[in-house]
């Protein structure tokens, strides 16, 4: 409730335009009038490209987060392998995001540029923890990102909100994109 009221807020704050406009300006040339721009934007996939590329910086990140949690002292190379991974992943993932974002209405664009900037910040905090895990430093580079694990506050957990999640007993998922009866 509280994130859509948020969404809905970013949605209709026009005051955002004053950041959208010049974005939309620099970018049109390059990715939305490109040879590549329908490359970019997934028409050859039928589907945006930008959310099918986000899962490789989401799941390299959340497998260094589950090998610090849970992994032993010998597992710190390939903590930091995935940081890394995740981090050069977010480059083409923001890309193709742009890309895909030229295309949206304005008051999509408003929540595409917040969207953009929350991102460039994590990707920010990876790109620390990945230079101070390569230094050696494992405590500072496993608290680099913390504040991206507990942001947005206000969002439950991915699996209470995943339609895909467990509802009740192991073996019993709900079909993605399943639609409540109304």
């Amino acid at each position: 409730m509280i994130a859509r009221v948020a969404t809905d807020a970013v949605d209709h704050a026009e005051v955002l335009d004053r950041v959208v406009a010049p974005v939309a300006e620099r970018l049109e040339p390059l990715l939305g009038e490109a040879p590549t721009a329908g490359w970019l934007q997934g028409r050859w996939l039928g589907h945006p490209l930008h959310p099918v590329l986000t899962d490789v910086p989401i799941g390299c990140w959340t497998s260094a987060w589950m090998l610090d949690v849970f992994g032993p002292a010998e597992h710190d190379d390939v903590a930091t392998w995935f940081i890394g991974l995740g981090v050069l992943a977010a480059v083409p993932t923001a890309v193709t995001g742009w890309a895909s974002w030229l295309r949206l209405p304005p008051e999509l664009k408003r929540t595409g540029v917040v969207h953009a900037g929350t991102n460039s910040i994590a990707t920010a905090l990876y790109a620390a923890s990945w230079r101070a895990r390569r230094r050696g430093d494992r405590w500072r580079g496993s608290a680099w990102p913390t504040p991206v694990r507990r942001w947005p506050p206000w969002a439950p957990s991915s699996a209470a909100t995943s339609r895909s999640a467990p509802t009740s007993a192991p073996g019993r998922w709900t079909a993605p994109l399943a639609r409540r009866s109304e």
